[in-house]
Protein backbone atom coordinates (compact mmCIF):
# COMPACT_ATOMS: atom_id res chain seq x y z
CA UNK A 1 0.00 0.00 0.00
CA UNK A 2 1.75 3.85 -1.00
CA UNK A 3 1.02 6.44 1.53
CA UNK A 4 0.13 9.62 0.09
CA UNK A 5 0.62 12.86 1.52
CA UNK A 6 -1.91 15.90 1.11
CA UNK A 7 -0.92 19.19 1.28
CA UNK A 8 -2.90 21.44 4.17
CA UNK A 9 -4.05 24.77 3.72
CA UNK A 10 -3.77 27.27 6.64
CA UNK A 11 -5.30 30.50 4.84
CA UNK A 12 -8.81 31.11 4.30
CA UNK A 13 -10.74 33.55 2.54
CA UNK A 14 -14.20 35.29 3.38
CA UNK A 15 -17.38 34.09 1.00
CA UNK A 16 -21.08 34.37 0.89
CA UNK A 17 -23.50 32.23 -0.67
CA UNK A 18 -23.39 32.73 -4.73
CA UNK A 19 -19.99 33.62 -4.66
CA UNK A 20 -17.66 31.83 -7.35
CA UNK A 21 -13.33 30.87 -7.28
CA UNK A 22 -11.77 30.57 -10.03
CA UNK A 23 -7.71 28.95 -10.45
CA UNK A 24 -5.12 31.83 -10.89
CA UNK A 25 -2.63 31.52 -13.99
CA UNK A 26 -0.04 32.86 -11.94
CA UNK A 27 -0.05 30.39 -9.23
CA UNK A 28 -0.54 26.34 -9.26
CA UNK A 29 -3.28 25.97 -7.05
CA UNK A 30 -4.68 28.95 -6.11
CA UNK A 31 -8.04 29.85 -5.54
CA UNK A 32 -9.08 32.88 -5.86
CA UNK A 33 -12.92 34.55 -5.70
CA UNK A 34 -14.53 35.71 -8.52
CA UNK A 35 -12.54 35.20 -12.05
CA UNK A 36 -13.75 33.93 -15.49
CA UNK A 37 -13.41 29.88 -14.51
CA UNK A 38 -16.46 29.69 -12.17
CA UNK A 39 -14.83 26.02 -10.81
CA UNK A 40 -16.60 26.27 -7.47
CA UNK A 41 -19.67 28.54 -5.94
CA UNK A 42 -20.60 28.85 -2.17
CA UNK A 43 -23.81 26.75 -1.76
CA UNK A 44 -24.45 27.11 2.28
CA UNK A 45 -21.40 29.06 4.83
CA UNK A 46 -19.68 25.25 4.82
CA UNK A 47 -20.36 24.06 1.35
CA UNK A 48 -19.11 24.49 -2.01
CA UNK A 49 -20.43 23.38 -5.26
CA UNK A 50 -18.22 22.33 -8.32
CA UNK A 51 -19.09 24.13 -11.03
Amino acid sequence: MTKRRCASRTDSIDFGYGDTFSVTSDADGKVSKGGSQGLLRAIRNNAMEVG
